[in-house]
């Protein structure tokens, strides 16, 4: 086996769960040459010591974190640590001592999904009663401080309009979400009174939109000039020459709902508008490695990450029912 260290891509993600055909001929090798050895024959390969065991026990990701680093630690959730997709390779623990999150490598039989739990590295069938989750918060809320010292229960709903947060308190943005998709979690402000609607902030936007809950409505018209390099454009020109990513902005959301809001893929409400910062770079190295898309990227590059993860996991899936002979690679 290699001694060595590489990226993790869709030909090499489940070897830390099985061994290559390189490796499996070396260990079949080494038997057979053991069979001629009527020592070892007499003592231990005839006589079965263990057995396989295939109904596996379930186990819960947030336990695992408490047996390894005591009973404040608990499975993090966020950006930052990926999603239940990816879970069964690895998630991480937060370490109460550095208040960081650490990665470790889940447990077979850990709850990955709604009935469904880890073997050998992927997310399969449970048995019948196994792993009840809601596969929109199957981890339920983070413990503890989210932001400013709040928790996800007393920290101000606004909080939910943005994805890390959301992430992290799933359960309690689920409990207060409204089917205005123009107003989905309330007022995305704190501190709005009726007193003020219909007017403009100091900074000249709109107090409905960031009041949305207490002024009972959203802007209902898009500003009719938009200046850019020299040229006056309306909403929808505007939107349309830039793309509708530039409704990822809250300023051009503001001047723009009705644009914003016919370019919103509604499908998405974590990537409305497709990536947030320009992520060609990104795509070009995902679609040369064949890897999947760092959970660091995932929030400015949500398009092309989603894409590409589309992408990796369905060539894994073609490269598993395809015997070839590798080197061996070894991932952490």
């Amino acid at each position: 086996m290699s001694d060595s260290n590489y990226d993790a891509n869709s030909l090499n993600v489940l070897n830390p769960w099985k061994f290559s055909a390189c490796s499996s001929a070396a260990i079949l090798n080494k038997l057979r040459a053991l069979e001629t050895n009527t020592t070892v024959l007499n003592t231990c390969l005839k006589n079965q010591t263990g057995k396989d065991v295939n109904n596996l026990t379930t186990v819960d990701a947030n336990d695992q974190c408490q047996s390894l680093y005591g009973n404040a630690s608990f499975a993090c959730r966020g950006l930052s640590f990926g999603n239940i997709s990816s879970f069964c390779q690895d998630f991480y623990c937060r370490i109460p001592s550095r208040e960081s999150c650490e990665r470790v490598t889940p447990a077979t039989g850990t709850c990955c999904g709604n009935k469904k739990k880890c073997n050998k590295g992927e997310c399969q069938d449970a048995a019948t009663g196994e792993c009840p989750m809601d596969d929109e918060c199957p981890l339920g809320d983070q413990p503890g401080p989210i932001i400013n010292g709040q928790t996800c229960s007393t920290a101000h709903p606004a909080n939910c309009y943005t994805t890390d947060f959301r992430l992290k308190c799933c359960n309690t943005c689920s409990k207060i979400k409204s089917n205005n998709e123009n107003c989905q979690y309330g007022d995305k402000r704190s501190g709005c009174n009726t007193t003020y609607c219909g007017q403009n902030t100091t900074d000249g936007h709109s107090y409905n939109f960031f009041c949305c809950k207490t002024c009972n409505n959203h802007a209902t018209a898009d500003a009719t000039q938009l200046e850019y390099k020299g040229t006056i454009y309306s909403c929808s020109g505007y939107v349309n020459l830039l793309t509708g990513s530039v409704c990822n902005s809250v300023t051009i959301q503001d001047a723009c709902p009705i644009t914003c809001e016919q370019f919103r893929n509604k499908e998405n409400p974590d990537c409305p508008w497709g990536d947030k910062n320009n992520c060609s770079v990104l795509a070009n190295d995902l679609a040369r490695t064949g890897s999947t898309c760092p959970a660091l990227n995932v929030f400015n590059c949500c398009r092309t990450c989603a894409e590409a993860n589309t992408t990796t996991a369905t060539t894994t899936k073609t490269v598993a029912s395809t015997t070839t002979k590798k080197k061996d690679i070894s991932v952490e």
